[in-house]
């Protein structure tokens, strides 16, 4: 005989989920991610977690980017590459936050991320749970009377995911056996059917290897009496009746119980005696199960006919309807009892068939409440599982929501933002997430606006320094330039130390979080060198000016920075003759160039915008040309006024080779050995610097000009 057991709960029992730690999509079309941690991953649970977390932040068309099942630290960061675009970096299995925070950021860098632009999105551990040693199920006898079983299921997650289930069969039958144990899915297709045998109360081991959850229920089949290899009964233990049919045993125990139950309510008689004996011979002999169902139809049909106890007057069926209904809304209260907990329990009352009698339909009845009440009992357990899992959730989410309070008390942003993320990390509850990001959020807020703050005041205070530097250099400049004296000299070698203050307007690259402008920049300088003659004031003279340039961004609110320069010019100036009025002269130099340059526009504009630009430069400048020069020459007092036009070609470090110099022009005006005026006026000239973000600049022509009041003092 052939029995089905069903045998999922206890496979889902000993089978538990992969805690796998983080999934992470990308959406490339609006540069967003989305993440999930530490969900299951059966059936990619969790990635569809991070791929609907990606929709949710507002991304389209996400694609897997990290997908990682492992026990540590994870951490996901955002950032903004070099591009302008925001990217991200991620990580898993790590020691620590702080070492998966390092290795998430360094994975960003590998996407060009540029360096003060990382935000932590998410940080947290995954401990591994302690491993459970499975244990040995109860000793099961439903696929076969005098066959029992038992099971136990060990995970095998270096197995591709597969259950191991070990199995011990143990035998009641007098005589050696052998069958086919049978596992069966969902479908009923047999997926193993080993060949097994066993001696007379002997225990036999064997295991199989499946995927996890599709085993769904066993099987007994082909039982035989080993010795002369004929088909045997489960229920017989001496192996002496043949196989019957599951249809003729079910119909022969139906037909056992209804004549039990009229024997036991007719009143004793001769005929009810025999009748009784003559049946309970042939249930008990060798005859198959066809024999004993009709001897029994026939005994059944001949007790109805029996004489009672008041006449000659059919026996009665007892009324049973009572209990059928009581057990009835018993079972519609059970289901609904379970239904309330499980909407979608696969669950139902027991209608049997149109034909069943009442003792039947009882049993099973009573048969259904109990596996309904066995069903209730489960989900209660397991829901009070799940109840004390969010009890324990929320501990956790409090404890870390109250640390977060306390940080944001005492003005720990960083720390406060630390917790409620960790808290967004320690529940599924939809309810405390939402509140712990609203936290997160207005720690964020707050800790920008102590930020802003303290870099505001940072800034104003370089303003202020910058201010005081530029007024004492320039004063202390100008107090030396009232020292200096000059008068023209008609000897071979004249050298002169010069010395004077200035203004200059011109242009440098600056970078912003995720944009690069063309800053137009207000500078004070100061300059100082030497002018050295060689042949001075003859028909061909040779001059060398050394020279030293610095400029401050004093005077402007929010703006900082300034550059330094130093190089040298050689001029070859010819004339008709000596000391001649008329003079034409060509220059050529170097220069080395090197800058800051810093822009808050809260501290400039009393804003609230958090817009901060940085730029740096450094390159050299080659510079090339000439011009004429005509002056005017007192020898009695020794004393020289000239005006002096020039055009330059200038050519910085960073033009390739291809691209043409820029033009400049230079007027100078000395006037009666006292003072010389500097002018000098770049039309739309170059911008160096640094560019971060190309495909943001706003290009724009930007002419550079320049103002200087220069004093010269003679050395010999």
């Amino acid at each position: 005989m052939i029995r089905f057991l069903l045998i999922a709960a206890l496979l889902a029992i000993n089978t538990s989920v992969c805690h796998g730690q983080l999934s992470v999509y990308f959406c490339y079309e609006t540069r967003q991610m989305g993440w999930a941690v530490g969900y299951d991953n059966y059936n990619s649970v969790r990635d569809n977690e991070a791929y609907q977390h990606c929709l949710q932040r507002g991304g389209k068309y996400p694609k897997l980017e990290y997908t990682r099942s492992v026990y540590g630290c994870y951490a996901v960061v955002s950032a903004i590459d070099t591009g302008g675009h925001r990217t991200g970096g991620w990580a898993s299995g790590a020691a620590s936050e702080a070492e998966a925070i390092n290795v998430a950021k360094n994975a960003a860098r590998s996407r060009a991320a540029v360096e003060n632009s990382f935000t932590v999105l998410a940080v947290g551990c995954i401990t591994q749970p302690p491993k459970i040693e499975p244990q040995w199920g109860e000793w099961h006898s439903e696929a076969c009377a005098y066959l029992e079983y038992r099971i136990k299921t060990l995970e095998g997650y270096d197995w591709n995911y597969q259950v191991h289930s070990y199995f011990q069969v143990r035998s009641k039958f007098k005589m050696p056996v052998t069958f086919i144990f049978q596992l069966l899915d969902k479908d009923g297709k047999v997926h193993f059917g080993d060949l097994h045998q066993v001696q007379p109360g002997e225990t036999i081991d064997f295991v199989h290897k499946m995927k996890g959850r599709i085993i769904k229920s066993i099987r007994i089949a082909e039982l035989k009496n080993a010795k002369n290899n004929k088909s045997i009964n489960c229920d017989d233990a001496d192996g002496g009746k043949t196989a019957g049919n599951n249809n003729n045993k079910e119909t022969l125990r139906q037909l056992i119980a209804e004549f039990d139950n009229l024997n036991a309510q007719l009143p004793n008689s001769p005929a009810k005696t025999t009748i009784f004996n003559n049946t309970a011979t042939v249930l008990m002999g060798k005859e198959d199960d066809n024999y004993k169902i009709s001897v029994l139809k026939d005994a059944i049909s001949r007790l109805r006919s029996l004489p009672g106890q008041q006449g000659s007057q059919a026996v009665n069926k007892p009324d049973l309807s009572a209990g059928i209904n009581e057990l009835s809304q018993k079972e519609i209260a059970l289901i609904n009892d379970i239904r309330a907990i499980e909407p979608n329990a696969s669950v139902r009352a027991w209608d049997g068939n149109g034909n069943d009698n009442a003792e039947f339909m009882l049993q099973k009845k009573k048969e259904n409440v109990a596996y309904l009440e066995n069903y209730l009992g489960k989900l209660e357990s397991k829901a009070a599982q799940e109840k004390a899992i969010k009890e324990k959730q929320k501990t956790v989410f409090n404890s870390l929501m109250q640390n977060g309070n306390e940080a944001m008390t005492s003005k720990d942003y960083a720390r406060a933002m630390s917790n409620y993320q960790a808290a967004m990390s320690s529940t599924t509850d939809v309810n405390d997430q939402n509140a712990a990001r609203e936290r997160y959020h207005a720690a964020m807020e707050a800790k920008k606006t102590a930020d802003r703050e303290v870099r505001v005041a940072e800034a104003h205070k370089t303003d202020n320094e910058e201010n005081a530097l530029y007024t004492t250099a320039a004063a202390s400049a100008a107090g030396y330039m009232a020292l200096l004296k000059d008068r023209y000299s008609s000897r071979p070698f004249a050298a002169k130390f010069l010395l004077g203050l200035g203004y200059e307007h011109s242009p440098i690259l600056s970078n912003g979080t995720d944009k690069s402008y063309i800053e137009e920049r207000h500078l004070f300088t100061l300059h100082t060198g030497f002018n050295l003659g060689f042949f001075n004031n003859r028909p061909v003279s040779f001059y060398v000016k050394p020279q030293l340039n610095m400029g401050m961004s004093a005077f402007s609110t929010g703006i900082s920075g300034g550059y330094a320069s130093y190089g040298a010019t050689a001029v070859l100036q010819l004339a008709a003759r000596k000391h001649s009025k008329f003079n034409v002269f060509a220059e050529g130099g170097w220069f080395k160039h090197s800058g800051t340059f810093k822009y808050d526009a809260d501290a400039r504009n009393n804003t609230a915008t958090d817009d901060v630009r940085e730029g740096n430069m450094s390159f050299s400048r080659l510079l090339y040309g000439g011009g004429m020069m005509l002056r005017w020459i007192d020898k009695s007092a020794g004393k020289e006024t000239y005006l002096r036009p020039a055009v330059y070609l200038e050519k910085p470090s960073f033009f390739t080779d291809g691209t043409k110099p820029l033009l400049s022009m230079n007027f100078q005006v000395y006037i009666y050995s006292a003072i010389l005026l500097d002018f000098t006026y770049t039309p739309n000239t170059y911008v160096a610097g640094e560019l971060h973000h190309p495909v943001t600049l706003e290009r724009k022509n930007v002419n550079a000009y320049s103002f200087k009041i220069i004093r010269q003092g003679r050395l010999n």
